[in-house]
């Protein structure tokens, strides 16, 4: 099992201005805190020197300051993250395809851990468009590999994605960061919401969903749909048809509230729980949908928010708990909250011991994953040193375009072709090659999750940067590995790596421990990507060969 080990940067906001912050780093200030102590030690010895009847108080008062500054410190250091947590990557397949392919390649070409194929080499019988066995594999085949993980990397991330169409533009720098601060925003979001609940039940998000704007394949009326809280993206996204049918499509203009399972996040402890209470519920009546997985993941969180209002409730302060008993006594039992979106005013009882609560919320503004489902026209390749010829011929229905400067953990992250710019002719900077952006935020996704128009799917490949040169850029990837791990005796690694430029040296024969583009299985063997890949005839469509004839 491969795993990646990332060192985090300091989170900063999206609305930063970046190109001036890369050259304020060019002479970077003294820290804060050597800073706080200099001015403290500096007022300090200037009133001991000079004595006199205000000098005792500009000690006392350097004291205090001292204090409060060291508190203020205490408070930053408590909050920074581990500076390293390994990086797991599962995608849940039974076999090869052209889709796969591009997640491989997008992945491998920006340094994402190997991934682990599981559930490769199954063989399912559907029973329905909507769901079956091969839905449910996809649970069962992440709980097993979960459960094989020793209890000491709980704490490790893992990365789930749909194999379909998933394709990656930045690097795993930023997904790790990204992934962090969408917790930690909605950490925000929960304080508020939940009050003295969050903290006396012990509330926290840790797993990450995607985020889509229908609730799919469950009933509006289901547990799994009605609970799901508003979205926290803006009320006005598409002006004044926000959240109704009105648009391109009977979903279009809606904002993204509900769950999709084309991406998952999360430490390997809290996803194993969440993937066992998940298996449990495989038999539960799901009103003919013939086994979903992603009909079993909505009503977990479905249960999840419902039974957050129920505790919220019960924590209430002396106004809300003297509000409550007063209700009660009138017939109201203000324990079972009825939601804004409940259809049928349906009932949760309070449950001892958190059995609903497993710390999942969603990518609600596409900071990892964009999922275009209904969000077609939501976002475009767009390259930013070319934003003078953007033209914004949006349509009525679409939500006003908003495109910002790059964000800073774009701008932190390593270039676009950092390891083989030396060898091809290739943009050397983030501003200048084409990223998927959502028009209606500006965030540029790590991941484009296009599960929406397959045409489109097919159309806007060939407007990915990394597939521009990807047939280049994996052959120098796979020259570097293969000298950097080959033992040729008196031979050294330039030269290695000249002899497979050359042709001397069979990239087909390259051991599987060094081929670049490569998968395992959760059983442990390695899959080379000639195998998955080059062999099935895919590299005419991964490279677009076509258009170079």
């Amino acid at each position: 099992m491969q795993t990646l080990r990332l060192r985090l940067q300091p989170t900063e906001t999206v609305a930063d201005s970046l190109p001036s912050k890369v050259e304020r780093r060019k002479a970077p200030k003294k820290p804060f805190e050597d800073r706080l102590f200099d001015r403290f030690f500096e007022i300090y010895d200037n009133a001991v020197s000079r004595g006199g009847p205000g000098s005792s108080v500009v000690v006392v008062l350097c004291v205090v300051a001292l204090v409060f500054g060291l508190l203020y410190l205490y408070q930053g250091i408590s909050q920074i993250k581990p500076a390293e947590r390994p990086l797991h990557f599962l995608v849940s397949t039974t076999s090869t395809n052209i889709n796969l392919c591009k997640t491989l390649l997008t992945s491998a070409i920006l340094n994402y851990p190997v991934p682990v194929l599981v559930n490769w080499g199954e063989q399912y019988q559907e029973v329905s468009e909507l769901g079956g066995p091969s839905n449910i594999g996809k649970i069962s085949g992440v709980l097993d590999w979960l459960q094989a993980v020793p209890p000491e990397q709980d704490q490790d991330l893992v990365l789930i994605v749909d194999p379909v169409d998933s394709w990656f533009q930045l690097r795993s720098d930023v997904l790790v960061e990204r992934y962090h601060t969408i917790n930690d925003e909605a950490n925000k979001r929960l304080s508020k919401q939940l009050g003295g609940a969050m903290k006396a039940e012990g509330i926290k998000q840790t797993i990450v969903f995607g985020a889509t704007k229908r609730c799919n394949p469950n009933y509006p009326e289901d547990i799994g749909c009605f609970p799901f809280p508003d979205s926290p993206l803006p009320s006005d996204l598409f002006g004044r048809v926000t959240d109704t049918d009105v648009g391109h499509s009977r979903y279009s203009s809606f904002r993204e509230r509900f769950l999709d399972s084309g991406l998952i996040m999360g430490p390997v402890g809290d996803l194993r729980a969440f993937f066992e209470r998940a298996w449990s519920k495989k038999d539960e009546p799901q009103r003919g949908l013939g086994g979903s997985d992603q009909s079993i993941y909505n009503t977990i969180v479905g249960e999840q928010e419902f039974q957050r209002e129920v505790m919220k409730e019960r924590h209430r302060g002396l106004i809300g708990r003297t509000y409550r008993r007063v209700a009660t006594l009138f017939g109201k039992d203000m324990t079972n909250p009825v939601l804004a979106h409940n259809p049928n005013r349906q009932r949760m009882d309070h449950l001892p011991g958190h059995p609903c609560e497993f710390g999942v919320g969603l990518d609600y503004f596409a900071m990892i994953a964009h999922q275009t489902l209904h969000a077609e026209t939501d976002a475009r390749f767009i390259t930013f040193a070319n934003l003078t010829h953007f033209s914004e011929d949006r349509h009525r229905f679409d939500c006003p375009a908003k495109i910002e400067d790059l964000p800073a953990d774009i701008y932190d992250s390593p270039p676009p072709y950092d390891t083989a710019r030396a060898e091809m002719r290739t943009p050397g900077s983030w501003e200048r090659v084409p990223l998927y952006t959502n028009l209606c935020t500006g965030v540029r996704p790590v991941i484009v999750h296009h599960n929406g128009g397959k045409a489109m799917h097919h159309k806007q490949w060939t407007s990915m940067w990394l597939q521009h040169h990807g047939e280049a850029f994996l052959a120098i990837h796979q020259r570097r590995a293969a000298a950097m791990a080959l033992d040729y005796p008196g031979i050294d690694q330039e030269t290695v790596a000249k002899k497979m430029k050359a042709g001397d040296i069979d990239v087909r024969r390259l051991p599987s421990n060094i081929n670049v583009g490569s998968a395992w299985t959760a059983a442990g063997d390695r899959l080379k990507w000639w195998d998955l890949c080059m062999e099935k005839g895919f590299e005419r469509e991964l490279f677009d060969l076509d258009s170079l004839t």
